[in-house]
């Protein structure tokens, strides 16, 4: 049943094109996710065409400390309200890199949010490395996050600034789309 709310969304059909786009120029596997609650859930998932890929599905819950999209959404809050609401999260490890001192953790958001992008340097998972970024609507504030998810090798041999271009890119043209198909006039 949520599958089907899911496929149904509004922000999910918006940025179905270029969310395409995205994982064809890049052709790593791309999420969309919205939050959910002390999380963030995958609601769209367009994989890479390569044989190693992320193993993951819609519906797909991940932390918001840990994972790329998390830590974008995490990129547009208010400090106060970040602290706050990481100290209801158990902050815990995933994998040896998952960054679980809140002084590192705000710094790691704080850096995300001046450059416009996250990273998940095998925070959520071993072996796997993302790009994210919000989708920003100025009427609304985010309303969903998007993620390129590679193995890390692959991450590490990528240009990093035609990933974060790309996948810029695609959260502005999402984010202009769902400002006139999601906002009253």
């Amino acid at each position: 049943l949520a599958y089907k709310s899911w496929e149904g969304s509004d922000l999910r059909a918006i940025a179905e094109p270029y969310l395409v786009q995205l994982r064809d120029r890049l052709d790593e596997t791309v999420h969309l996710a919205m939050r959910s609650g002390l999380e963030m859930i995958y609601i769209s998932k367009l994989e890479s065409r390569r044989t190693v890929r992320m193993a993951s599905r819609i519906g797909t819950r991940v932390t918001l400390y840990s994972s790329s999209v998390g830590k974008a959404w995490l990129s547009q809050q208010p400090v106060e309200d970040v602290k706050k609401l990481l100290s209801t999260v158990n902050v815990c490890p995933l994998t040896s890199n998952t960054i679980t001192r809140l002084d590192s953790l705000l710094a790691e958001i704080e850096t995300s949010a001046a450059r416009g992008y996250t990273t998940d340097l095998e925070e959520n998972e071993d072996d796997i490395c993302c790009y994210g970024c919000p989708i920003v609507v100025p009427a609304l504030g985010v309303v969903g996050c998007i993620s390129v998810s590679m193995p890390s090798y692959r991450f590490h041999a990528l240009d990093a600034g035609q990933a974060v271009e790309a996948i810029r890119a695609c959260a502005r043209a999402i984010a202009a789309q769902a400002q006139t198909r999601l906002t009253p006039q």
